[in-house]
């Protein structure tokens, strides 16, 4: 896993391997995903199982890699379950099996066996929040970013018209959901109607994005100038362990 100790909310990618030094026949194997035996998370796989060769001690291997993002929900150990593999192999004994009278060897066809492993479990020892964090809101993350966008250019507004803001925050390790709401305190003489939130996860082999954006629809009454108060997130920067402000 990575990191090995990390933050209350802090995304962990672990990676699921498995080693063999035969071809497999997808068919006829399996792996279990992990599971969570104790303690609080949220666990996604990071896009689709890769493979590659590996040296290891002068032998060659197959390894077949998952990987996944894991966001710890309160502080203390979260405990991984063992993982199981099932799947038919080469029987380099079958000459000497050949008259099993069982037929253990030989149900899956000639010179075949079954095999099953199991990993095993895994803890994560997860810290609670840093207690020199003053925002509203944890967010240990690698990046946060604001934006917004208005949908039609300001020095052409007149009374009455609608004009719609486009407000977002991206945040590199959190999910959508992690991510609060944002607030646009509308100045005086401004009407402002708020729509539901698009929340969206952009899931990448180095982890989860986070994305959530919000529309809100401004209206003033009259004539004059108005200005909008700038939107401000605190956040906890996990690479340098300080508290940011996204702006």
């Amino acid at each position: 896993s990575e990191p090995q100790q990390p933050l209350v909310q802090q995304q962990v990618i672990l990676t699921q391997r498995l080693l063999t030094n035969f071809s497999l026949d997808a068919a006829q194997a399996s792996l279990t995903l992990p599971q969570i035996e104790s303690g609080k998370a949220l666990l996604r796989q990071l896009g689709n199982p890769t493979s590659r060769r590996l040296e290891r001690n002068g032998k060659s291997y197959e390894v077949v890699e998952r990987r996944f993002a894991l966001i710890p929900q309160q502080s203390g150990t979260v405990t991984l379950g063992r993982t199981v593999f099932d799947g038919v192999v080469p029987d380099e004994n079958a000459t000497s099996h050949a008259n099993d009278p069982l037929g253990r060897y030989f149900a899956f066809g000639e010179g075949l066996r079954s095999v099953r492993r199991f990993s095993k479990p895994f803890e994560i020892s997860v810290a609670p929040q840093d207690p020199s964090f003053t925002g509203t809101y944890w967010l240990p993350a690698t990046s946060v970013t604001l934006n917004a966008s208005w949908d039609k250019p300001l020095d052409q507004l007149k009374a009455g018209e609608p004009v719609t803001l486009t407000a977002a925050i991206i945040a590199e390790g959190l999910t959508a959901e992690q991510l609060p709401a944002l607030t646009v305190p509308a100045p005086v003489g401004i009407k402002a109607y708020t729509d539901q939130p698009n929340l969206k996860d952009q899931v990448q082999e180095s982890g989860v994005i986070g994305v959530r954006q919000e529309k809100g629809v401004f209206i003033a009454s009259g004539g004059g100038d108005f200005t909008i108060p700038e939107i401000t997130l605190d956040w906890w920067n996990i690479k340098t362990g300080q508290q940011e402000t996204a702006r």
